[in-house]
């Protein structure tokens, strides 16, 4: 079994969403993909260095298993967006 490490869980909404912090504007979301993988996420979010994006998310975590989910990418400064982004982006 893979071991997957995130930073956050906020509720946003009926479900709760997985989130991911990043230092600088790169950075492997390895774990957000094993994570959204493992408990069949659809939506997650980044905050780093980047502007603000949202984006689909599709990458292969093993040589025969690939996740996909919606990716909220916001800079670190938007932290208190977090939510509303969200919402919006449901409706």
């Amino acid at each position: 079994m893979q071991v997957s490490e995130i930073a956050f869980l906020i509720q946003a909404g009926q479900f709760p969403i997985p989130v991911e912090v990043k230092s600088g504007k790169s950075g492997s979301l390895k774990s957000l993909h094993i994570f959204c993988d493992i408990y069949q996420y659809h939506k997650a979010v980044r905050l780093d260095l980047n502007t603000p994006s949202v984006f689909q998310c599709n990458h292969k975590i093993s040589s025969d298993k690939r996740v996909s989910y919606e990716l909220v990418s916001l800079p670190l400064y938007m932290v208190e967006e977090i939510k509303h982004m969200i919402q919006a982006h449901q409706e």
